[in-house]
């Protein structure tokens, strides 16, 4: 695989006339699995090649960023609280016949900052992985009990270890963001439903109230 060109994302003040006159400018370009967000004199870089890949939902790792999209940009208190949507590939230049060599990470992280710099470290949501067996095509449809306020910014699922080995549970976490109330970050929310097994039908029930834990 060639190493991509660096690519540029404006995250400019928008001219639609239903949005905000006041939307700040936002610089975010990538190259490789790093990326650098630029807000007036303020430069944050981050690399994703040096998280964990056994690391779970709880965060982000890809060896090479292709793509990345803005979900939410808004100035609070002259804080900014910006959501990005990356996307890259599990492995890099010479990884492709090795373990996970065709495969994708999908996540998204909601950076704090203003003029300063950061303000609190970015939180990372790993919504879909090679590595971490984390799946964005929803299977379960068992709504959560609990919505939170705000609205929904992706779901995923993927099968926790059965400590019963005919008890298998499938994890779907639905992720919310209130843009009310932005300081709030990112609300996980998990449902999880279990496969026994043993009966032929492999019977679908509610997970006991302690998720497996």
């Amino acid at each position: 695989m060639l190493p991509r060109i660096a690519s540029v994302v404006l995250v400019a003040l928008l001219t639609t006339a239903g949005f905000a006159a006041d939307k700040p400018f936002v610089r975010v370009h990538w190259k490789g699995a790093s990326f650098r967000i630029t807000y007036k004199s303020a430069v944050m870089t981050y690399d994703l090649q040096a998280g964990n890949p056994s690391s779970g939902s709880d965060g982000l790792f890809m060896a090479q960023i292709n793509k990345i999209t803005t979900d939410y940009l808004e100035r609070k208190n002259d804080i900014v609280y910006m959501i990005l949507d990356i996307e890259g590939n599990s492995r890099g230049q010479g990884g492709a016949m090795g373990y996970c060599g065709s495969g994708e990470e999908k996540g998204k992280g909601l950076f704090v900052f203003n003029e300063n710099g950061e303000q609190k470290a970015p939180a990372y949501v790993t919504y879909e992985s090679c590595f971490n067996t984390i799946e964005s095509d929803i299977s379960n449809d068992e709504p959560p009990a609990v919505i939170p306020a705000g609205r929904l910014l992706t779901r995923f699922e993927y099968y926790r270890s059965p400590e019963v080995p005919e008890q298998t549970r499938l994890m779907t976490v639905s992720i919310y963001f209130d843009e009310n109330h932005p300081e709030n970050g990112m609300t996980p929310v998990e449902t999880c439903v279990m496969f026994q097994t043993w009966i032929k039908s492999n019977r679908r029930v509610a997970c006991p109230t302690d998720k497996g834990k």
